[in-house]
């Protein structure tokens, strides 16, 4: 046989040998089966193991679709980026990544990928969609209203547009505006299920917080009782009015973490507070300290606070007493709040503050300093319960301070309220029992 006749079928049988060993690619037929519910992950997994080395951006956005909906959130990230890498103007990875940042709440992120879809499609629903959620996260409700009315102007029986508008009545405290919305989408869709968790949204909502409180201040100094009604008023989404009086029945010298006072007779209370959540926060607040046979007292109080990233927020504030020497002096405060696992914090606190002494039998004043610093440990929910523990330690009057509160719900507009605080100054105890009621 001459050799040149053995080349075929030798070429042939190499050839057979690569096909075993490296099957095709069939990225088509796996897409087909992505479609198909129930969907057959393992067989779309097995087909999509035989294109390792692929550049199609289609293997890497099933791979991550599928990850994403198994959520393992982070993998399905690492795969998106990749399809948006290679497929950069393709309009489909763009938005599955940005849907990705969502879940991962990370809006910022998720808003440049809505925007990059829309500059190539301007009319894309799924991206105007996405916008208006991620302008709902930010709190940047007129926004969201906007791009809620667009779509229902292009197409009035939109469920999801009608949905995206009564939520943001329900965020503002629009209740009667947000049960209509949920009703309408559920006269168009019985079953929609977003309108159906909108209406449970109504009945665990709440404009008005009232907390009716009673106590007692015990110390070497004697016994004190208390008692106090405080009324917290949600104006709209992020801005909060706190009114409140309370009242002891004995001026007693009490100690702060870092400094000696006295209770007054009466303390009346006005505050504003901002909160963007998982954002920022901002609040003033007034104290009007009435006290018995002495000059009232006055205490201004600011403070502010923001995320350093999903997991750290800073805080600081600072308080100015004034009205008479006695009670000229500052306290300021910063620390650092963690997310260790979810509902559970831990706070550090640090406190440095100055005052007003007075020259023994003389009218003279100096100035002098103290500082502390205290850990908490806070557990945010189930719903609306609240367990806090903590401790501080002033150094410079030799103050330690162990307090602990909780919150209990009792049913879904009520809750029972518990608080307690050893001071080792003049083995002070404090201790509250409260109600707190919510109503619309």
């Amino acid at each position: 046989m001459k050799p040149e006749r053995l080349l075929v079928p030798l070429w042939l049988v190499a050839m057979g040998s690569l096909a075993h060993a490296a099957p095709a690619c069939e990225l088509d037929r796996a897409q087909q089966l992505f479609a198909r519910q129930p969907r057959p992950d393992a067989d779309i997994a097995a087909l999509l193991s035989s294109c390792t080395g692929s550049t199609d951006y289609r293997v890497f956005l099933l791979e991550g679709l599928m990850a994403r909906d198994n959520h393992r959130l982070d993998e399905a990230a690492a795969l998106l980026e990749k399809a948006h890498g290679l497929a950069p103007r393709e309009i489909s990875p763009t938005l599955e990544l940005a849907l990705t940042r969502e879940w991962r709440d990370e809006p910022r992120a998720a808003r440049v990928l809505y925007e990059q879809a829309l500059a190539a499609d301007p009319k894309s629903r799924a991206a105007l969609l996405g916008l208006a959620r991620v302008a709902r996260a930010q709190y940047h409700f007129a926004e969201a209203d906007r791009i809620y009315r667009q779509l229902l102007l292009a197409n009035p029986r939109d469920v999801e547009a009608r949905n995206g508008l009564a939520w943001i009545a329900l965020s503002e405290k629009q209740f009667d505006l947000a049960h209509d919305g949920f009703q309408q989408v559920l006269a168009q869709s019985p079953e929609n299920v977003e309108a159906k968790d909108g209406l449970n949204g109504i009945d665990n909502s709440w404009r008005y917080q009232v907390d009716l409180t009673a106590g007692a201040t015990h110390s070497d100094q004697g016994t004190a009782g208390s008692g106090g009604i405080d009324l917290l008023t949600s104006l709209d989404a992020t801005g909060t009015l706190e009114t409140g009086i309370f009242h002891n029945s004995s001026e007693l010298p009490s100690a702060q973490l870092t400094e000696q006072t006295l209770l007054p007779s009466n303390d009346f209370r006005v505050g504003y507070f901002w909160r963007v959540p998982s954002n920022y926060n901002l609040s003033l607040s007034y104290d009007y300290r009435d006290h018995s046979g002495l000059p009232a007292e006055h205490w201004l109080q600011a403070a502010a606070g923001s995320y350093i990233s999903h997991d750290f927020q800073w805080f600081a504030g600072i308080r100015e007493s004034f009205g008479a020497p006695q009670w000229n002096n500052q306290l300021a405060q910063a620390g650092l709040i963690g997310t260790v696992a979810k509902n559970w914090e831990v706070v550090g606190t640090g406190y440095y503050s100055t005052f007003e002494i007075a020259g023994p039998g003389t009218a003279s004043h100096s100035r002098d300093s103290d500082y502390a610093f205290a850990l908490d440990i806070n557990r945010q929910g189930p719903g609306n319960s609240f367990f806090n523990i903590g401790a501080g330690y002033s150094p410079d009057i030799d103050n330690f301070d162990i307090h602990a509160r909780a919150v209990l719900p009792v049913g879904a507009r009520n809750a029972l309220l518990l608080s307690v605080e050893h001071i080792s100054v003049n083995n002070e105890v404090q201790a509250t029992i409260g109600w707190r009621c919510y109503f619309q």
